[in-house]
C-alpha cells in the first residue's frame, strides 16, 4: 500500500526511519527486506532516505533532569562516549555497507548534530534535546531540520550509490559525499 501511495501521489521523497538496533540489523533476512523496500520506492519514482539512528543514551535525560539542575538554572550536562555510539551503529553501518548500488539511497548521519569527536549530548544549546533514551523531542528535532531541507535541495547528486549526508558543516551539506 507504501509503494503504491508513492507512486499514485508521486511523492518525491521518503525517509526510513526507525530504531534500527532493535530490528537486527545484522541478519540477512533483515538487509534482504531493507534493500527490497528501498528498491521497490525507488522504482515507484521516490528517492529514499534511510535515517540511522540518533544515539541510545546509557540514562533517560528527561528524569534526570528533573532531578539535576546546576545553580544558574541551566541543564547539567548529559553526555555519554562518541566511541560508545559509534560502537552502537557499527552492525547497521556494515548492513547498509552490503545494500550496494542495487538499491540506491542516501544515509541521513544526525551524530555531528547530537554529537563531537568526544561525546554525544543530551543538552544542546541550553535544551534539553532528547526525550527519552532513543527519542529525540521537539528540540531535537528542529536540530535535524536544516539537515533535512539541505539533503533534500542537493537534487543534482545521482541516487546511484550509497553515499552519506551529515550535519557536520551546514553550509556544504548540497554536497553530498560519496562513500
Amino acid at each position: 500500500a507504501v509503494i503504491a501511495a508513492v507512486s499514485r501521489f508521486a511523492i518525491k521523497d521518503v525517509i526510513l526511519a526507525a530504531h534500527w538496533s532493535q530490528y537486527r540489523p545484522e541478519s540477512e533476512r533483515f538487509r534482504a527486506g531493507l534493500a527490497s523496500a528501498v528498491e521497490s520506492l525507488g522504482q515507484a519514482g521516490a528517492r529514499v532516505w534511510i535515517l540511522e539512528d540518533t544515539p541510545d543514551l546509557p540514562f533517560n535525560p528527561s528524569r534526570m533532569a528533573k532531578r539535576r539542575f546546576v545553580p544558574d538554572g541551566a541543564l547539567a550536562p548529559f553526555t555519554f562516549s562518541r566511541d560508545e555510539y559509534d560502537r552502537q551503529r557499527a552492525v547497521f553501518r556494515g548492513m547498509v555497507a552490503r545494500l550496494g548500488e542495487a538499491a540506491p539511497f542516501r544515509l541521513l548521519d544526525p551524530a555531528p548534530i547530537y554529537c563531537d569527536a568526544v561525546a554525544c549530548r543530551a543538552v544542546r544549546g541550553g535544551r534539553l534535546v532528547f526525550r527519552d533514551v532513543h527519542h529525540v523531542n521537539r528540540s531535537g528535532s528542529l536540530l535535524m531540520a536544516p539537515v533535512l531541507a539541505a539533503a533534500f535541495a542537493a537534487e543534482s547528486a545521482p541516487f546511484g550509490r550509497p553515499s552519506v549526508v551529515t550535519g557536520s558543516d551546514r553550509r556544504e551539506l548540497a554536497g553530498v559525499r560519496s562513500r
